[in-house]
C-alpha cells in the first residue's frame, strides 16, 4: 500500500490509501478529517464507507511477462512506432528533473482544457499538492534543453498508476503537435521499464472512459486511445472514502449544490 496525506485548502487533513485490495477499519482516524482508499482491487461494503458502487475502469499492464512481450502488445503504428521515432528525433526522457517547468506546463494545460472551471478548483488541486509533496516520480521528455511534458506517477513495491500527464500539444504548430505525442508515448513506455526493472507488477495507466470508448466526439475519446495502445486490459478499480469532520461533510454539501463535481475537487472521492 501507499499512504497520502492531504491538506485541502490547509483547513483540512485527508488520508489517502493506495493499492490497498479493500477498506479496512483497524486504524486510527485521529487527526483526520477524511480517509479514502484509492485503486482497490475489490468491491465491498464497508461500514461508514461511500463508494464501490461500479467502480472506475482503467488500462492495466501486467509488468510479470517479458519486456519483449509487453513491446509487441502494443500497438504497431500508433506506439511502437511513435516511440521509436521520438528516439530517432534526439527525445530524451528524464527522471524527477524538471519540475518547476512541468509544473509550468501542468497548470497551463489545465486550463486550457478547461479542468479548472471554478474558482475553488484554482485555489486547491489535489494531484498538484501530492506532486508538490513528493510522493511519486516525474518523467519529463525534453527536446534540445525544451521540456516538451511530462507523467507524474504514484507507486509501492507492486503498483504503478499514472496521476497526472500534461504536455504543450495545445499550443503549438501540428508537426510539433506530433513530435509531443511521440514524446508522450516515449516516457510512458520509459515509465514502464523503469517500473520492470524494480520488480513492480502492474502498470495502471490512471482511468479509462467507459462512456467515451465509442464516441469520437467525446473528448476522452483521445485519452482513451492514447492509453489503449500500450496494451493491457481493461479492469476495475474501486475507490471508498469516509469523513469524520462535519465541517468537511458541510464543505461538500455546499459545493455540490452548485456543483456536481465537488468531491473531485477536493481530492475525497474518485
Amino acid at each position: 500500500m501507499l499512504e497520502i496525506v492531504r491538506k485541502p485548502y490547509r483547513i483540512f487533513k485527508i488520508k489517502e490509501i493506495w493499492f490497498a485490495e479493500q477498506p479496512f477499519l483497524e486504524m486510527d482516524p485521529s487527526g483526520y478529517d477524511g480517509i479514502a482508499f484509492k485503486a482497490c482491487k475489490k468491491k465491498v461494503r464497508v461500514k461508514g464507507f461511500i463508494g464501490g458502487g461500479d467502480g472506475q475502469a482503467t488500462i492495466v499492464i501486467d509488468l510479470t511477462k517479458d519486456l519483449d512481450e509487453i513491446w509487441k502488445g502494443m500497438d504497431k503504428s500508433s506506439c511502437r512506432y511513435a516511440i521509436n521515432r521520438a528516439i530517432r528525433d534526439g527525445v530524451k526522457v528524464k527522471i524527477n528533473s524538471n519540475y518547476d517547468k512541468f509544473f509550468e506546463i501542468y497548470k497551463t494545460f489545465m486550463i486550457q482544457k478547461m479542468i479548472y472551471p471554478t474558482f475553488l478548483s484554482r485555489l486547491y488541486d489535489p494531484k498538484l499538492e501530492i506532486m508538490e509533496r513528493g510522493y511519486g516520480i516525474l518523467f519529463t521528455a525534453e527536446l534540445e534543453g525544451e521540456v516538451l511534458g511530462g507523467c507524474y506517477f504514484i507507486y509501492n513495491d507492486e503498483h504503478i498508476r499514472w496521476l497526472v500527464g500534461a504536455s504543450k500539444r495545445l499550443e503549438v504548430d501540428r508537426k510539433k503537435a506530433t513530435l509531443i505525442g511521440n514524446a508522450n508515448r516515449l516516457i510512458i513506455w520509459e515509465a514502464i521499464k523503469w517500473a520492470k526493472e524494480r520488480g513492480i507488477k502492474e502498470f495502471d495507466l490512471g482511468g479509462y472512459s467507459l462512456e467515451a470508448e465509442n464516441n469520437p466526439n467525446d473528448p476522452r475519446y483521445g485519452v482513451n486511445k492514447f492509453k489503449k495502445s500500450f496494451g493491457g486490459k481493461i479492469v476495475k478499480k474501486y475507490f471508498y472514502y469516509k469523513d469524520y469532520s462535519r465541517r468537511l461533510r458541510l464543505l461538500v454539501n455546499l459545493i455540490s449544490k452548485v456543483s456536481d463535481v465537488a468531491p473531485v475537487m477536493l481530492g475525497i472521492r474518485g
